[in-house]
Formats: structure tokens, sequence, C-alpha cells
């Protein structure tokens, strides 16, 4: 989670953010995380 967040705080490309939502769903992160993602962005 740590690692990812820094990738998406570097923003360099779009599809980065995508992947890093599509990862969340896909690991089925709680609900707390994935509204973390959407403060970083």
């Amino acid at each position: 989670k740590f690692l990812l967040t820094q990738m998406d705080m570097t923003d360099n490309e779009p599809s980065v953010g995508f992947f890093f939502l599509m990862f969340l769903q896909n690991r089925k992160y709680k609900q707390k995380n994935y509204q973390v993602y959407l403060v970083i962005s």
C-alpha cells in the first residue's frame, strides 16, 4: 500500500492511477484505503 501510494503521488501517467484503482478493486481493499486513494488523487 505504501509503495503503491508513492507511485500514485508521482502522477507521471494517468494510466498509473487507473491501474492502481483496478488493483484496489481486485485486492478488495477496505473502503478506508479506497477513500485515501481518492484524497491523494
